[in-house]
């Protein structure tokens, strides 16, 4: 059975996971059955400017639903105020008697609905149950969204393209970090525990990210490690393999997360993984298993956990063949496919639950 599916989303272009989702899934050539078609929601500008693309995006949205077959309608909101910004999409749709499945991104759901108000919380609620599907992450944000009363939800995790062989070198002297530069993602803590670490002479630390980065290079020049870690900034798709291909192992010391993009992508070039126990990185990362856990900021367990990981080469091979055999198994582009094939085939048809389904074809937690 054929689907025709609406995507809705940032710029494919934008600096984010959700982007890096989308195009994922739109330039993937084995899409089977799939064919998808994409509108940019928002895009990370001015306030006037953010309208006028959401009025054009919806216009256009209209057009394309009057001359276009459309079965499913793909949403992917984040956890912040641009979620509302997609409830007029979701109103287009149900007037056009379309599925809507809304695919909730980002770690930070709960918060965003806690602090919200009590009408908005109201709007919230109404407008996930009101979904044919909610998409999450992981068990992590789903738990959260069935103690709210929201239900109609199926865990499926990101997604990444992964090389025909574990492209892993234990020789690099490059350790990363990937992420926005703000406290929340801990690369300051990073940082810190960088300057106290023994191996800290041997190893230099990649910073990649956008972000305040002033502030970033104003506490390295404090640290005296000028010559020890390099800070790119953002960088694009290409860049961030050639890094990652590059690196011994990746650090993501993170206060809040969902089910980073970040970690999947590392986890796909064989990288071991040093991180925090919170959202859903439990399901990803079991400690001293495939990665380290360290605590959110405690400075000297991050410190200890580079020195672990620098001083066992076997360990680190270890890591990377369980790593990249996890991807493979769980978190490819072509296990991801199947299981988006399950979840539209099930919405249009009606005939199986897709949780049922789920079951059956895959271990569901993955």
């Amino acid at each position: 059975m054929k689907f025709k599916v609406l995507l809705l989303g940032p710029s494919l272009k934008s600096k984010g996971g959700i982007s890096s989702v989308l195009n994922n899934y739109l330039n993937y050539p084995e899409k089977g059955e799939i064919e998808f078609f994409h509108i940019l929601v928002t895009r990370d500008k001015q306030k006037f400017v953010k309208i006028f693309i959401t009025f054009f995006a919806l216009l256009k949205m209209i057009f394309l639903l009057a001359i276009k077959p459309i079965d499913i309608v793909h949403a992917h909101p984040s956890e912040n105020n641009g979620f509302y910004r997609y409830i007029p999409f979701f109103l287009i749709s149900k007037i056009y008697r379309k599925k809507v499945i809304f695919h909730i991104h980002g770690g930070l759901f709960d918060q965003f609905f806690y602090n919200s108000n009590k009408i908005k919380r109201k709007l919230i609620k109404l407008c996930l149950s009101s979904c044919d599907l909610v998409i999450c992450l992981s068990q992590f944000a789903e738990k959260f969204f069935n103690s709210i009363g929201i239900y109609n939800t199926v865990v499926l995790p990101n997604t990444v393209n992964v090389a025909s062989f574990n492209p892993y070198c234990n020789n690099s002297k490059y350790i990363t970090f990937l992420g926005f530069i703000e406290e929340q993602k801990g690369v300051y803590d990073l940082i810190d525990a960088f300057s106290i670490c023994e191996s800290n002479k041997y190893l230099k630390l990649n910073i990649c990210g956008s972000g305040d980065i002033v502030k970033l290079k104003k506490k390295i020049q404090k640290l005296k490690l000028d010559n020890q870690i390099i800070v790119y900034g953002w960088v694009n798709s290409s860049k961030k393999d050639e890094i990652l291909r590059n690196s011994l192992f990746l650090i993501l010391p993170s206060y809040n997360e969902c089910l980073p993009m970040v970690i999947l992508e590392a986890m796909a070039y064989g990288l071991p993984i040093i991180t925090t126990p919170v959202g859903g990185i439990p399901e990803l990362v079991n400690d001293s298993k495939n990665g380290i856990f360290v605590q959110p900021g405690n400075i000297q367990q991050i410190a200890n956990a580079i020195d672990i990981l620098f001083g066992n080469k076997e360990y680190l091979e270890q890591i990377s063949r369980d790593n990249y055999s996890k991807i493979v198994q769980f978190y490819s582009m072509q296990v991801t496919f199947h299981k988006l094939n399950i979840i539209y085939n099930a919405l249009i048809t009606k005939k199986q639950n897709i949780k049922e389904k789920l079951v059956k074809e895959f271990e569901y937690t993955k």
